[in-house]
């Protein structure tokens, strides 16, 4: 060629009369070839895959119900997967997101003696166990609370988190604006101050940058600003402000208390300390401490676990189930597609055998085959994409609020490239085996059929019955799944709660300690409270108590029946819990009295203390039936000033009420 050029040269077909005397059938020569350079012939492969694909998009365009049929139902099955895949990945899979967060741990106080393997930890014993171990960089704890937040727009109730010094070092993250509490504001007389979180900066003091240094009210308490953490930072979870604990008014008796048990603790490993070892190391300080202060420190231990994992907690084996399940669907929508792929194969047998016949070989055709595949999977996973956003907002707005880091869930570059993976291995997974039937059909056997495009086979039969079985078990094993969900979910609404739950409105109420230090200012509020609820049109009734039923455990302690020995310490012993409430409570609720009487409005503080016990409690410290009358206490009861107190009923509530 001129220029020293090298062109391909065309592809040929030369269709020759056979020579046979028999002139049953034309004879098919094929005559093929790329001449030139390698890069030429790549070239040309590249020319015929564009064909292939402009080819692929003209036959869907050409008949859109199929396509919109398949690309649905992959959009279903991918969609869903795809919205499931991004929960486990921020739950499950992403890392934390705090400098080497694998060395990040929580420690949890051993608890036999009350039935838990992790509870939460007494202030002297942490204080014991960050001074004396030498396995971790810093170690600090937290205690969640509720503020009330005034002067900045309306008063709201906001979540925050009481820390002690060195809690953001710890974890590894310094204020994105100002700097993090010092010294002197973990100290008596110091400086009342607060650490904001992001959001709340941008939604109450509208991302204001000279925020530092301004006083905000915190249960009527003036807070300076001292900093406003970086978006990602979100520990505890709730948390939108943070203080520095120190042994204030509020906290001076339960800082001193061993037994007190009240504080989430959080440390960070030392480089190239083994988390056997630091747990080894933590084991001999707790056997130090119990053998010094056996009263209250016998059986405590302390358990090392790493903080993903207990941030994770209890939802890792349902959403791995749930992943399950929405791996049958798209196998569901996969074998679905794969049909409607071949029923149109089975109209396509003519196109098919007469491309065999002007030369097309198997590889051409199952090229083909699989790239129409592909171009419907791209479709459909392009189209899942846009539906898993719209799930990811929904499962945001319906799931349960305990789920851990459930604002984290969002479609980013994993959760793209984990869409594009499912795309390709659905289009792979219904695509090959359409093409591979589908480039069997020679010319030949399609011409012994009798030309016939409804004519596809025994094979073409065995290969959509096998599809259409594995299609039927999948969904049978889903269907079994859903039926037992919709059985468990019945049963649980049949569950007799003990109280009526309906028409019932639950409001929570905060006091600041500020404003209401004293026990009887806080009395007499909730008593004008609960005299303007009654007058309310459409109110029957108004009861209060410490805590709602069924909800986290409330307050416990240890129950000690008059006239009986006191509890082994070594012994394990169930705390009991408990709730203060008003005579209205039980009547409110219409819980059920069993026997005796309900409190009345003369069972005021300051007379004779008294309780009203469950069914269970009863069963379980007076077997005998005897519960009438009998005196219990939840303080020492070889103490002197211990409070003991004489039932008045029992009823069908899950816990005491004092």
């Amino acid at each position: 060629m001129p220029g020293g050029e090298v062109r391909p040269a065309l592809l040929t077909y030369r269709l020759m009369p056979s020579t046979c005397p028999s002139r049953r059938a034309p004879r098919i020569y094929g005559i093929a070839g790329f001449g030139g350079e390698p890069r030429a012939a790549s070239r040309g492969l590249r020319n015929i895959m564009k064909h292939d694909l402009i080819y692929a998009v003209r036959g869907l365009y050409k008949r859109p119900l199929f396509a919109i049929a398949a690309v649905v139902t992959l959009a279903l099955g991918i969609g869903a997967n795809s919205a499931i895949f991004s929960v486990v990945h921020a739950v499950l899979l992403r890392p934390l997101p705090y400098p080497s967060p694998d060395r990040l741990m929580m420690l949890w106080t051993y608890n036999p003696r009350q039935g838990f393997d992790k509870d939460v930890s007494a202030y002297p014993n942490f204080d014991d166990w960050r001074r004396q171990s030498t396995s971790f960089d810093g170690m600090s704890a937290y205690y969640g609370v509720d503020f009330t937040l005034t002067q900045a727009g309306d008063p709201a109730q906001i979540r925050g988190a009481i820390v002690t010094l060195g809690f953001f070092e710890t974890l590894g993250v310094a204020p994105a604006l100002g700097r993090a509490f010092s010294p002197r504001e973990g100290s008596v007389g110091g400086n009342h101050v607060a650490i904001l979180s992001h959001g709340l900066w941008q939604t109450r003091f509208g991302s204001d940058p000279a925020i530092v240094g301004r006083s905000i009210a915190l249960d009527g308490v003036a807070h300076e600003v001292l900093g406003v953490m970086p978006p990602s930072f979100a520990y505890p979870e709730t948390a939108q402000v943070w203080t520095p604990l120190f042994p204030s008014e509020r906290f001076a008796q339960i800082m001193q208390s061993r037994g007190a048990l009240w504080l989430q603790v959080i440390g960070r490993l030392k480089h190239g300390v083994a988390r056997g070892e630091a747990q080894a190391e933590l084991d001999a300080i707790a056997s130090a401490l119990e053998r010094q202060y056996p009263d209250v420190n016998a059986g405590i231990g302390v358990r090392l676990l790493p903080m993903h994992e207990e941030i994770v907690g209890d939802v890792r084996q349902p959403l791995l189930v749930l992943v399950g399940a929405v791996g049958f669907v798209l196998l569901i929508a996969c074998a679905n597609v794969a049909n409607l792929l071949l029923t149109r194969a089975a109209a396509r047998q003519k196109e098919l055998a007469i491309r065999a016949a002007l030369g097309a070989g198997r590889s051409r055709l199952i090229r083909q085959m699989l790239i129409e595949s592909l171009v419907l999977a791209a479709a459909g996973g392009a189209a899942g994409l846009m539906l898993a956003a719209w799930g990811i907002q929904a499962l945001q707005s319906l799931a349960p609020s305990d789920i851990p880091r459930l604002t984290g869930i969002h479609i980013d570059t994993p959760v793209i490239l984990y869409a594009s993976l499912a795309a390709l291995v659905t289009g792979l997974i219904f695509g090959m085996a359409l093409a591979l039937q589908s480039a069997a059909v020679t010319a030949g056997e399609f011409l012994k059929q009798g030309g016939r495009a409804g004519s596809v086979g025994s094979r073409s039969r065995r290969l959509r019955s096998a599809v259409a079985i594995v299609e039927i078990a999948v969904a049978l094993v889903l269907l079994i799944g859903a039926g037992l969900l919709v059985r468990s979910f019945v049963a649980m609404n049949k569950v007799e709660l003990g109280f009526d739950p309906r028409h019932i409105l639950v409001l929570r109420v905060d006091l600041p300690n500020a404003r209401y230090p004293e026990g009887t200012q806080v009395n007499a509020f909730y008593s004008d409270l609960t005299s303007r609820l009654r007058v309310l049109p459409g109110v029957e009734s108004v009861g209060l108590g410490s805590s709602v039923l069924l909800s986290a455990l409330p307050q416990s302690a240890t129950l000690s029946v008059q006239g009986r020995p006191a509890p082994d310490p070594n012994v394990r012993n169930a705390p009991v819990p408990y709730d203060s409430i008003t005579p209205g409570f039980f009547k409110t609720l219409r819980i059920p009295l069993l026997r005796g009487r309900l409190f009345t409005d003369v069972d005021i503080p300051t007379a004779q203390p008294v309780v009203v016990v469950n069914e269970s409690l009863a069963k379980r410290f007076f077997p005998d039936g005897d519960v009438l009358g009998r005196k219990v206490t939840f303080d020492n009861p070889t103490d002197s000033r211990a409070r003991w107190q004489p039932s008045l009923a029992s009823s069908a509530t899950r816990a005491a009420a004092a």
